[in-house]
């Protein structure tokens, strides 16, 4: 999955907001990726840990004390290899049984049949760049490390263990010192920003060359993750994860309500018939039937499926006033200000006070909320209100938007070890791999047909592939503007929605008061 689950203190928006992609940082710059992926089983302690990684953002993740790789440069943060690292004490039974069963099953794999040694090449060490720490080390990377150094005996993997939000700028430095790490973790948010600078290498002509189950492998990773590692028409890495939404219900208060559960097929009309129905007042408190992300990576699902855009395909232009767009984003902004059917302004920030940086979705305030994949994790915490719920895919609309965004696997320029580091991309996309990061609970599998390894042991919820997976096949959409110059457009972006959001602009204001400028920055910016 992509996503990372330490989240920022909630601020004046109603939610704790996840990263942008799942695995990286967020779409607007603002905070830390998610997405998206969880550890269910673990619980939230347990998914705290992993960064948010998954979804397309992660959060930054404490390096831990190991020793330093032989032949690190000393500039180099710490780093782990499988060897330092140990299995975390603290993983519950259940998870512990799972990976276990799972991690067997992959390991007798490899001993019948022969390990393999890239021909003519003597022992290495291959560095690979990360920030899989704690609980997502523990319980998903070090066993799938284990597995992949008994599968090549002559590769030492080398970990370079960074905080995620440190990523992206200490491979730059790294590379320009002349001590480049052989591969990376790339967050799909700023790959192209890394390709465009010349810090990973293309790897078009190593696809093309791969036969037999790699081959096969590659090409069941969704094409639009693919799409998130292809820049200027050459692919930068292999999608690991993948990091999208979808629409939680809760059934208990649709039961209540006497409102039916979203139908397959059902459209906005359908989802603003029920937010109607399903907004109520309790007591002192207001059940809000739908709430939805005002984060602009999250948000793009929903205005995107309305109709509407941030930009032309040529980013020469910003579209806020198109039609589409207008009547997408005034659609968005009735549904606080005129229906109320969600939260805004004092009660947004009550529910934000009440829920105390817990998801408001777990303690029954809303219907319905259209969140990443890794609210999963959240509605599986011992501590959640919420226990029969369920998820639907996105109405249908004017258009149909499936984003997609999470890790993927990199082979860094001036690498010494090239060809070590793509036999560890491929192994990561193989089919034991990908079983190992569902089951595990770590990250959702990027393949179509791994899918069924992403479900939650205990079937919850029950519409997972239908509402996750098999929009991206018809829908998945990789934003084409997370490009050198984005952070600085969607602060103009956030600034202008902030009022509106609070009931205090239109979709028209909106529009008059950041186009001029964002097509200014559009003009100026950086050509690839």
């Amino acid at each position: 999955m992509s996503r990372c689950i330490s989240s920022p203190a909630p601020t004046t928006t109603e939610r704790i907001e996840p990263p942008a992609n799942g695995l990286g940082s967020s779409g607007t710059g603002a905070r830390v990726a998610r997405s998206r992926r969880s550890i269910l089983a673990a619980g939230l302690g347990g998914v705290a840990a992993l960064g948010l990684a998954a979804c397309g953002g992660a959060g930054a993740a404490t390096v831990p004390a190991a020793s330093s790789a032989s032949g690190a440069a000393t500039s180099a943060p710490a780093t782990v290899t499988a060897a330092t690292s140990t299995a975390s004490a603290s993983a519950p039974a259940s998870t512990a049984a799972s990976s276990a069963a799972v991690s067997a099953s992959s390991a007798a794999a490899v001993s019948a049949a022969s390990a393999s040694v890239i021909p003519g090449k003597a022992p290495v060490s291959m560095q690979f760049e990360h920030f899989f720490t704690d609980t997502l080390w523990d319980q998903g990377f070090k066993p799938i490390v284990d597995l992949f150094q008994q599968r090549y005996p002559n590769i030492t993997w080398d970990g370079i263990a960074v905080s995620y939000n440190d990523m992206l700028p200490k491979l730059i430095t790294l590379t320009a010192g002349g001590v480049p790490p052989d591969g990376t973790s790339a967050s799909s948010t700023w790959v192209n920003e890394a390709a465009q600078k010349g810090v990973l290498q293309p790897v078009d002509d190593r696809i093309a060359k791969e036969q037999g189950p790699a081959a096969a492998s590659i090409t069941d990773i969704f094409p639009a993750r693919m799409q998130n590692y292809t820049v200027n028409g050459k692919r930068y890495g292999l999608a690991i994860d993948l990091g999208t939404s979808a629409v939680y219900y809760n059934k208990d208060l649709f039961d209540a309500a006497g409102v039916p559960y979203p139908k397959p097929g059902w459209t906005w009309d359908d989802l603003w018939g029920m937010a109607g129905k399903l907004t109520q007042q309790k007591g002192d408190q207001k059940q809000f039937g739908f709430q939805y992300s005002t984060d602009l990576h999250w948000l793009y699902p929903a205005y995107g499926g309305l109709g509407g855009a941030y930009f032309d395909k040529d980013l020469t232009k910003a579209t806020f006033d198109t039609p589409g767009s207008q009547t997408a984003l005034q659609t968005l902004l009735d549904a606080r200000v005129k229906s109320n059917v969600t939260p805004y302004g004092d009660e947004a920030k009550a529910i934000s006070a009440k829920a105390n940086r817990k998801q408001p979705f777990t303690l029954g305030f809303y219907g319905m909320d259209h969140e990443w994949i890794g609210l999963i994790a959240y509605l599986h915490d011992k501590g959640s209100a919420v226990q029969n719920w369920d998820v639907a895919p996105l109405p249908k609309g004017p258009a149909q938007v499936q984003i997609v965004g999470g890790q993927g696997f990199a082979l860094v320029a001036g690498a010494k070890h090239a060809e070590e580091a793509w036999a560890w991309n491929t192994f990561m996309v193989s089919d034991d791999v990908q079983k190992m990061l569902g089951v595990n609970g770590v990250w959702f599998p990027s393949r179509k047909s791994m899918a069924q390894y992403g479900v939650p042991s205990d079937g919850k919820p029950s519409r997972f592939i239908e509402a996750f997976y098999d929009p991206v096949s018809t829908a998945g959409f990789s934003p084409w503007w997370y490009i050198p110059g984005w952070q600085d457009w969607s602060k103009v972006i956030t600034t202008a929605l902030t009022p509106a959001w609070n009931g205090q602009s239109t979709a028209s204001k909106v529009a008059e008061s950041i186009t001029p400028t964002l097509d200014n920055m559009l003009k100026d910016r950086p050509k690839s």
